[in-house]
């Protein structure tokens, strides 16, 4: 169940330190909830997103090389 309450520290400190893009996926999903039900601003939706975005293009680009390497083989 989704929590109530929006902590936007906690949700940037996870979302640095998720380690798949299901779980960065998993984190927007529950931050957008939250936006909304009207219960966090644009602002707190934009700051999350500034990280949460910029770990998907890196797991999207780590991603890439691996198939890259993995198919040349």
């Amino acid at each position: 169940m989704m929590q109530e309450t929006f902590d936007l520290i906690r949700y940037q400190r996870e979302a640095r330190s998720a380690g798949s893009a299901r779980d960065l996926f998993f984190l927007w999903d529950q931050v957008c909830g939250f936006y909304e039900r009207g219960k966090i601003t644009r602002h707190e939706l934009e700051e999350i997103k500034d990280v949460i975005w910029p770990s998907m293009a890196s797991i999207k680009s780590l991603r890439s090389l691996v198939d890259e390497a993995v198919f040349q083989v």
